[in-house]
């Protein structure tokens, strides 16, 4: 029982880490969708400027 026990605890933790990989991709893949965007909206200000 203690056995696997531990092995449950060892797989959780694994499993979490996984998650929590995932969530620090997917958080990199928002903010550089968001430079993109801030990229966008300061080209159309700069242009309206010079038009």
């Amino acid at each position: 029982m203690a056995l696997s026990l531990s092995l449950w605890i060892s797989s959780q933790q694994v499993w979490e880490q996984r998650a929590q990989s995932q969530q620090d991709e997917v958080h990199h893949h928002q903010s550089s969708a968001l430079k993109v965007v801030r990229l966008a909206v300061h080209e159309d200000v700069v242009d309206d400027d010079h038009a």
